[in-house]
């Protein structure tokens, strides 16, 4: 072999392959062990999901102000039919979704609405059904973060969170998960969200919710995206990677404080561990808020676990299926997964070099009720550590769930894409889905091409 030169002929055929694989296809790569099917791709700007009794999948398209079903159309796993749910043109309808006791729950910046729905139903609820559960939630005058993340408890009663409308607000008014118990009458304009009790309060943007198998309820804080972080005495500009993302627990008594807008945890700070309590820059001159304020629980409750910081948690959901390995499904995760939680990262915004854009497992120990420390990455956007595509473009993941089947359901909202994972630890590859395939085909050429030339 004289020379690695590649012919124009082959060149001209990687640039053909590459263009039909990668038109219109989502950017991300399946970790070793996992499969990826995209089983939906036209779902406009995809937010929460739902699983039915019946096994179908609800989608809440922000872009489309609707619920959609999707259940399987073939037995063959991977073919999905849609069916229109609730159209909810003009109500706005933008992320939240639940079901409780015969009824569809969903959420727009300010009004959280509900309709009479049958599990597995797959037809269109007629709009005269619906009703008004809770009203009057603060709209920013951006209305930028107006998601209002939905959850029942046991008990039925339902909990809602209100979040940040600024990047550093200079109270917690717009940072609390309220709590509502929806049994008896009331009005036609549903409940006053102001009237509800504040379960949890400093949450900056607590947006994933989920309960564990034991029945605490866990939340995933997007932090990161703050005001610009400057403290002079910790090295001044100190915003790339810190505010901590955070893990909290729920068992705290209620009205329990977790720190914002007063309190952040670090990330990687100089000198300091993981997860150190400081004060806002923003809130040390009122001569209450400092560091050891911060660092005293009974102003601030810390967080369980501490993630990088800006990439963007935005759900969290257990592993919690009847588990026995000898009769699983096919495709399902493996029973040393159970406890374990997987979160979503949106991704960063606001800094140089991207991070997050993934979907991440955290096994719990049974003992501390807290993350281990691992992380297992089972989705993530190929192109973020080269910036290649423009955040518009970019794997973005929103919510995730279990199917009964023991199989992982995704939204991405980016590119209007419902992905399900599967378990694939005895197949080789470390990868799946166009992309992954593509690099594969190019590589194996171009080692044939280097091997005979």
């Amino acid at each position: 072999m004289s020379h690695l030169t590649l012919p124009l002929n082959l060149l001209f055929l990687i640039l053909t392959l590459y263009l039909s694989f990668t038109a219109g296809d989502l950017d991300f790569f399946t970790h070793s062990d996992y499969h990826a099917d995209l089983i939906a791709t036209n779902i406009s700007i995809p937010r929460g999901l739902l699983i039915d009794e019946a096994g179908d999948i609800l989608v809440l398209s922000r872009g489309a102000s609707s619920i959609i079903a999707l259940h399987q159309a073939q037995n063959d796993g991977s073919t999905y039919s849609q069916t229109l749910i609730v159209n909810g043109t003009g109500l706005g309808l933008n992320h939240g979704i639940e079901y409780r006791n015969q009824f569809l729950y969903a959420s727009s910046g300010s009004t959280v609405y509900r309709w009479p729905y049958v599990p597995g139903q797959r037809s269109q609820i007629d709009n005269n059904l619906r009703e008004t559960v809770i009203s009057n939630i603060s709209v920013p005058d951006e209305n930028k973060v107006n998601t209002r993340t939905l959850i029942f408890d046991e008990d039925d009663l339902l909990y809602v969170t209100i979040n940040s409308d600024i990047r550093l607000d200079n109270d917690s008014t717009r940072c609390r998960m309220r709590r509502f118990n929806l049994t008896g009458e009331r009005d036609e304009g549903g409940i006053d969200f102001e009237t509800g009790e504040i379960f949890a309060d400093g949450l900056r943007n607590e947006v994933g919710l989920a309960f564990d198998c034991s029945g605490v309820m866990w939340g995933v804080e997007n932090a990161g995206g703050a005001d610009y972080l400057i403290r002079d005495d910790l090295g001044g500009w100190i915003h790339d990677y810190n505010p901590a993302e955070e893990i909290n627990r729920f068992d705290k008594p209620v009205g329990t404080h977790y720190g914002y807008p007063y309190c952040f945890g670090s990330y990687n700070l100089s000198g300091y561990q993981v997860g150190m309590q400081f004060a806002w820059p923003t809130a040390m001159g009122d001569g209450i808020h400092s560091d050891e304020w911060c660092r005293t629980r009974a102003n601030n409750e810390p967080a369980t676990f501490f993630m990088p910081a800006h990439t963007a948690p935005l759900d969290i959901e257990f592993y919690c299926n009847a588990c026995d390995d000898a009769n699983l499904p096919k495709g399902a995760f493996p029973c040393s997964f159970r406890n374990a939680a997987v979160i979503t990262f949106h991704g960063s915004m606001n800094i140089s070099t991207p991070v997050g854009y993934m979907v991440a497992l955290y096994p719990f120990d049974p003992t501390t009720r807290a993350p281990t420390g691992e992380t297992i990455t089972i989705l993530e956007d190929m192109s973020q550590h080269t910036d290649a595509l423009s955040k518009e473009r970019r794997f973005r993941p929103v919510s995730a769930v279990f199917h009964g089947q023991g199989h992982l359901i995704v939204s991405a909202d980016t590119t209007d894409q419902i992905i399900k994972v599967t378990y694939n630890k005895n197949k080789s590859g470390s990868g799946s889905g166009p992309r992954a395939t593509f690099y594969t085909l190019i590589l194996c050429m171009l080692h044939s091409f280097v091997f005979y030339a």
